[in-house]
C-alpha cells in the first residue's frame, strides 16, 4: 500500500487543491539553439537578402510578362516595366537592345535574365564580404 502511495506521489503533485501531473518528455532535444547576436552586419546582410529578394520578383514579373506578350497598356503590366525599367535599363545598352524594345509581341528578354543574375552575385558576393569581415572581429 505505502509503494503505491509512493508512486502517485511521484507522479502527481497537489498545489492548492488541484492534483498536477509530471509530464515526462517523449524525445530529448537534439541540439541546443544558441541565440545570436543581433549586429549591424547581420542587420546588413538580412536587408541585402530582402531587397535582392523584392528586385528579383519584379524583374521576373517583366521577364514573364514580356515572354507572354503581355498587353503594356495594362496598368499592372506597365507597372512592372515601370519599376523594373531602373533596374535593367543598363543591361539594355549593354546588349545594345533598347531600339527593339516592344512591349506588346512576346519576346525573351536576355537583358533582365542577365539582370538577375549580376545583382544576385553582387549581392552573395557583398554578403561574403560581410561575413569575412565579421569573423576576423
Amino acid at each position: 500500500m505505502e509503494k503505491e502511495t509512493k508512486k502517485k506521489k511521484k507522479k502527481e503533485e497537489e498545489v492548492d487543491g488541484d492534483i498536477f501531473y509530471r509530464a515526462h518528455p517523449i524525445a530529448q532535444p537534439i541540439a541546443r539553439v544558441e541565440h545570436r547576436e543581433s549586429t549591424l552586419s547581420l542587420t546588413v546582410e538580412r536587408v541585402l537578402w530582402w531587397v535582392l529578394g523584392i528586385s528579383e520578383v519584379i524583374l521576373l514579373f517583366r521577364m514573364v510578362f514580356a515572354a507572354v506578350g503581355a498587353n503594356g497598356g495594362n496598368i499592372i503590366t506597365s507597372f512592372f516595366y515601370a519599376v523594373s525599367y531602373p533596374l535593367v535599363w543598363f543591361f539594355f545598352y549593354l546588349f545594345n537592345t533598347l531600339g527593339r524594345i516592344q512591349v506588346s509581341s512576346p519576346t525573351f528578354e536576355i537583358e533582365t535574365l542577365a539582370a538577375m543574375a549580376f545583382y544576385y552575385i553582387v549581392v552573395y558576393i557583398v554578403v561574403e564580404l560581410i561575413k569575412g569581415f565579421r569573423s576576423t572581429d
